[in-house]
């Protein structure tokens, strides 16, 4: 039986509720923002909107599976990130479109619809030839002539740069990408074969055998800088959240194994998290598995936190505050919520499939 004297939330004053009211829906909101900010850092970006098992495995594990085909060149990744993402010396895909010398003047003419199939056309020309062997990379771009390959013969492509059936390569590196990269305004040079031959050589990576299935060092992996900047930050700011949050809980008036249950959860889900990164680094198969735990372990402080919040928030008023939360503060939060992913969120995430889509083609 519970201690009619025993204090609960809803012992206190007003304004202490209003302030613990707006601060559970601030770090609400908080936690969404941050998996908005999970998704742009940690996804493919192809309309996902979380990461999956790979994603995480990719950006904690020491070794991933070997897939059967050797990564692509540097030059092959720059050229062939989102172009309509941030451009950077790790993504330059804009530098045939919008960052490239004469491209407003060309939309303005032709309109963007005629011009960024033409340019994608170039950007796919370049993946094409830089999938060449060594020597018939080199000799295609010493005669300035790459045969057009067959699935590229129907897509459109600047006109300068098609003559008889073949595609100006050299031509179209000195214009999109030598400009700047030509030794003086930006390195490294893109002006001569000498250069260019280390950037469009695609690594061939060591492969390492466990239990039986072949692996590869993961060159995306989070370093241990990284990760230990990451820990504390985590350890010390989201432990901080989850005990405050936690706490209030259990200052409800739900019966005591609701609170040992939740008022704990989510701060060890996210204890359990952080160890989830560090074990990640294990050999195979080992770190992997702990890799793909921590979607779990991230999804148990996620919910636990919502958990959380709502208990509190209902729990700490009474008859007429609770009305006021059923009726007035969740159906907002929910418009808020809806407004948000219909004219937001979704758009964005079919935009971004939408570019993996073409991509692949």
């Amino acid at each position: 039986m519970q201690d009619p004297n025993r204090f609960t939330l809803r012992g206190l004053p007003l304004p202490a509720k209003l302030t613990i009211t707006v601060f559970l829906l601030s770090i609400g909101m908080g936690y969404v923002s941050a998996m908005v900010q999970l998704h742009m850092k940690d996804t493919k970006r192809d309309g996902t909107p979380m990461p999956g098992v790979e994603d995480v495995q990719a950006k904690y594990c020491s070794y991933t599976e070997f897939s059967g085909t050797y990564p692509g060149s540097k030059f092959e990744s720059i050229i062939g990130g989102d172009p309509n993402g941030a451009f950077s010396k790790s993504n330059m895909a804009a530098a045939f479109f919008t960052k490239s010398e004469g491209y407003q003047k060309d939309v303005k003419n032709r309109t963007a619809a005629v011009v960024d199939p033409e340019r994608e056309g170039e950007r796919q020309a370049l993946l094409a030839w830089v999938k060449l062997e060594t020597d018939a990379r080199k000799a295609a771009y010493e005669a300035d002539a790459f045969e057009q390959p067959t699935h590229l013969k129907d897509k459109p492509i600047t006109a300068d740069y098609l003559e008889s059936g073949k595609l100006k390569v050299k031509t179209m590196i000195e214009d999109r990408c030598a400009r700047c990269h030509d030794g003086m305004q930006q390195a490294p040079a893109l002006n001569a074969w000498d250069s260019l031959a280390t950037l469009t050589e695609a690594p061939r990576p060591e492969l390492f055998n466990f239990g039986g299935k072949s692996y590869v060092k993961n060159d995306k992996q989070l370093s241990l800088d990284g990760l230990t900047q990451t820990t504390h930050n985590h350890l010390f700011g989201f432990s901080m959240l989850y005990f405050l949050s936690g706490i209030i809980l259990a200052f409800t008036s739900y019966p005591t194994i609701v609170k040992i249950i939740f008022c704990p959860l989510a701060l060890l889900g996210a204890t359990l998290d952080v160890t989830c990164w560090w074990l990640a680094r294990i050999e195979p198969p080992f770190g992997p598995t702990f890799a793909a735990m921590i979607l779990g372990t991230g999804g148990i402080a996620a919910l636990s936190l919502a958990v959380q919040i709502f208990l509190s928030l209902f729990d700490m008023y009474g008859k007429k505050g609770k009305l006021v939360v059923l009726l007035l503060l969740m159906p907002a939060m929910l418009l808020v919520a809806f407004t948000t992913y219909t004219k937001v969120i979704k758009p964005y995430l079919d935009s971004e499939k939408a570019r993996a889509e073409q991509s692949q083609k």
